[in-house]
Formats: structure tokens, sequence, C-alpha cells
């Protein structure tokens, strides 16, 4: 697998699993916390593309959702912040999530797609919500700093 070769050519552990089965996503994170003393890098790469236009054939992961949202947004959400101990711990580390140009307006009332399925839509649909987790993960991250100023309780700034 090139994967695994290019992990072995910058000494990097290679993991594979099934982003299609949150079990797995769990087992991953388990075994790189297990496996790893500190993470410098997260790359939220692996995804499923939206297949040619017009693709009406919906597919389920193994835990029954959309295919394309749970490998492509809630496979990514689930491990970074399962791994989100270990990367503040090994800071300053990075989280890389890789998106694409193509985003369509979630539909929280369809979200899985049950009415009208088209796989190009459950496609951008999965990657609008990876750029929103991105956004928030920034928040959570980077946008709230803690000051201490003498004679007052700590505060918070956004």
């Amino acid at each position: 697998m090139r994967s695994r070769a290019l992990a072995n050519n910058v000494r990097a552990q290679y993991y594979n699993a099934d982003l299609s089965s949150l079990k797995e996503v769990r087992e991953l994170g388990e075994k790189i916390i297990a496996d790893q003393k500190r993470l410098d890098v997260l790359i939220n790469n692996a995804g499923i593309g939206g297949g040619p236009r017009g693709n009406s054939k919906r597919e389920l992961s193994k835990d029954g959702i959309e295919l394309r949202f749970a490998v492509n947004y809630l496979s990514h959400f689930l491990l970074t912040y399962q791994l989100l101990p270990l990367l503040r711990a090994s800071a300053p580390s990075r989280i890389i999530n890789v998106s694409s140009i193509g985003q369509y307006p979630l539909d929280f009332k369809n979200l899985m797609l049950e009415k009208k399925y088209e796989s190009f839509r459950a496609y951008r649909q999965s990657k609008l919500a990876q750029i929103m987790f991105t956004m928030d993960l920034y928040v959570l991250l980077f946008a709230c700093v803690v000051y201490k100023i003498p004679g007052l309780p700590y505060a918070a700034f956004f």
C-alpha cells in the first residue's frame, strides 16, 4: 500500500481502519493512544467522493448512517475528539482537516438524505459539516484566551 510505504519513509506509524464503522474508528483512536507517547499532527483526509452526478443509490455505513456523512465527517469528528488529549499534550501539534470547495447547506430535517437522495449532494453536505467542525474546533482550541488580572477572577475573552 502506498500509505504504508509513505509512513515508513517519514518514520510515521501506519494505522488501518474502516472509517464507515464508528466502532473501528474508536478502536483506531484507542490503538493510537496506547502506541504513541505524542502526536504531532493529525491529518483527516480520508473520504468518499460524490460519485457520478445523479447517482441516487443511497448507501449506509455499518452503523446505519448515510455513508458519506459517516466517513467524511463523523469519523474525523470522533477520531479528533478522541485524540485531542494526546494532541494537546504534544503541543505544539496540528490538526489538518482536508475538505473541498464543493459544499451544500445542511438540511437538518433530512440530514441523512432519506428523501431525494443524490450522492453528490451527500458528499457536499459532508464537506460543509467538516468545515463547520473545523471552525468549532478553532473556537474550542484557540479563540478562548484566559487571563488572570490581579484582584479579579479569571476572565475569558473570545
